[in-house]
């Protein structure tokens, strides 16, 4: 770790001091990422079902999957992992397929978010009508 000193316009001091750190070159083929040495890489039979076990097998005990990409995945280990948890943004499980206590799903929805959008849009087209009045 080393320290420099660097401007910033933003302090009062118009200096601080800013470490930097040495990132260690990584081979992709390192045993390290292999023994989880702090690092974390795609099991050798990438799957996301695989991942997520390995990760949960690592000690961690919630997964946020981001994504609709993830349902298959999240609805499979969640089936089998009673005790470990979820959170799948951008869908939801599938109630036919099991009890999926575990999992917290969250979708959005665009049509709501686009209305509002509208909405403010015309307020201020409206409270501005003047700057806006010739503009053709």
């Amino acid at each position: 770790m080393t320290s420099s000193k660097v401007t910033n316009k933003f302090s009062n001091t118009n200096e601080y001091n800013k470490e930097t750190f040495d990132m260690p070159d990584i081979n992709s083929n390192n045993r390290d990422l292999e023994l989880g040495k702090g690092y974390w890489t795609r099991p050798v039979n990438y799957n996301r079902e695989n991942t997520f076990r390995q990760i949960f097998n690592g000690g961690v005990n919630l997964i946020i999957a981001p994504g609709f990409n993830h349902k298959d995945a999240v609805e499979k280990v969640a089936s089998q992992m009673k005790d470990k948890g979820f959170i799948l943004l951008d869908s939801d499980v599938d109630a036919t397929k099991g009890d999926f206590i575990n999992v917290a799903s969250f979708t959005f929805r665009a049509e709501q978010s686009g209305f509002l959008t509208g909405i403010a849009t015309a307020e201020f087209l409206n409270m501005n009508k003047e700057i806006f009045a010739n503009i053709r």
